[in-house]
This record gives C-alpha cells, structure tokens and sequence, in this order.
C-alpha cells in the first residue's frame, strides 16, 4: 500500500461469450484496465472466456467497480 492508501489489485472472471463485451466496458469506463482476454480451453461446450483486469487506486473502490460490472451479467 502507498501513503495514498492505494493498492495493486488484480481480478479475474469467467464470462459466456455474450458477456464478453457488456462486463469488460463496464470495467474500462470506470478506470480497470482490461490486462488480458483469452480462453483456457478448445472446444468446451458453452464457450468460456477469462477476463483479466487490474487497477492502482483504493481496494474498495476497485471492488466496488467490480461489483458493478457484474450487474451486467446475467
């Protein structure tokens, strides 16, 4: 933690192909950084793919933006 109190905070989600896009905007439009995009396996029945993403600000804040992009999600 810095004197600001900020942290590095890192978060992963497993997401349906049509979540891609809602869940991770939402995450860029309040400042988390979308840091990676991919899938960990072929051919899997339904498509999931893992969005990583992360920030540097307050622990809180980040789990409060995460917590909203969630509420994208079905």
């Amino acid at each position: 933690m810095d004197l600001q109190g900020r942290t590095l905070n890192l978060g992963e989600t497993a997401l349906l192909q049509d979540e891609v896009y809602p869940f991770t905007w939402n995450l860029q439009k309040n400042g988390i950084m979308l840091s990676t995009l991919h899938n960990h396996w072929l051919m899997n029945n339904p498509n999931l793919v893992y969005a990583h993403y992360t920030s540097v600000e307050e622990t809180l804040s980040f789990a409060r933006k995460v917590a909203e992009g969630y509420k994208v999600l079905q």
